[in-house]
């Protein structure tokens, strides 16, 4: 059963013109930010220009084209308000009741659904890299002729994109907890933005500057938690840096943002398994 409503809820979201519009945005996005930085190392000096073309070419070029998909970037953005979108939606549609009436079980529904925003965070991560890799990969032949890519970096390309992907499900989830309890997409934006964009930030910025006790305490926000393991990634040790900063290991990291995930999404099932779908 759960299988297929799965199948049917992936074809449900996969064809509906937020997804693509979103992902039509990143692309554009990313292509504009990308040509920009190109067009603007030709008109520096050459040692001048020199930091910008590594980071555009292959092989940072490539380790680095998941950048655009990250939390607090394009992707954490456009994944909060799509799955604010799509989950308000089966409210005001009344497909749930559908799902319902037609003998699904409430914990099915709201298992396929979870599986279906971590297949939209994977969908947004695989567009950044497609998309990045491959205007990299031009510009990169056009800047030194040829594409160097070494196992190191191959492994560095591996590990990004698994930490990407992982370091997104505390907001993606975030997002649906609040869409689930409130039945609002407005709402479910808003204050997940909010906490996203300005909240997190702020509050960790400030736990830095402080130092002391709280600069520990900021690397147990979720913002903190995706530093250390791009930290651990890059093979940095756990404290590094003008202010010292007390990176958390990487298995103590994977288990924080695996809390922050399970508390999320556990009120969001809890509140859907105990929802009133009369009104």
């Amino acid at each position: 059963m759960l299988w297929r409503v799965l199948q049917l809820e992936k074809d449900k979201v996969f064809g509906r013109p937020i997804l693509w519009i979103e992902l039509a945005i990143l692309t554009l996005i990313i292509v504009l930010i990308d040509v920009a930085q190109y067009a603007f190392t030709q008109l520096l000096p050459a040692n001048a220009s020199a930091p910008i073309v590594d980071m555009l070419v292959w092989p940072s070029g490539l380790v680095q084209s998941m950048q655009f998909a990250g939390p607090h970037s394009l992707g954490g953005i456009l994944l909060t308000i799509i799955v604010a979108v799509i989950t308000a939606r089966e409210y005001s549609w009344r497909t749930f009741h559908l799902w319902l009436s037609r003998g699904v079980s409430r914990l099915i529904l709201i298992e396929a659904k979870c599986i279906i925003n971590v297949l939209l965070i994977v969908t947004m991560v695989v567009t950044s890299i497609v998309v990045s890799g491959i205007l990299t990969a031009i510009l990169t032949l056009l800047l030194n002729h040829s594409l160097t890519m070494d196992l190191d970096h191959i492994k560095l390309f591996a590990i990004n994109f698994l930490i990407t992907d992982y370091v997104l499900l505390p907001y993606v989830a975030l997002a649906f907890m609040l869409t689930i309890i409130s039945r609002s997409s407005i709402l479910a934006i808003g204050v997940g933005l909010a906490f996203l964009l300005l909240v997190e930030s702020i509050l960790y910025t400030t736990l830095m500057l402080v130092g002391g006790t709280w600069m520990h305490i900021a690397q147990y926000l979720p913002i903190g938690i995706e530093a250390s393991l791009k930290y651990a990634a890059a093979g940095e040790t756990t404290q590094t840096g003008s202010l010292n900063i007390p990176f958390l290991p990487p298995l103590a990291s994977c288990g924080l943002i695996a809390l922050y995930t399970a508390i999320f999404a556990g009120i969001a099932i809890w509140r859907f398994l105990h929802q009133n779908f009369t009104d």
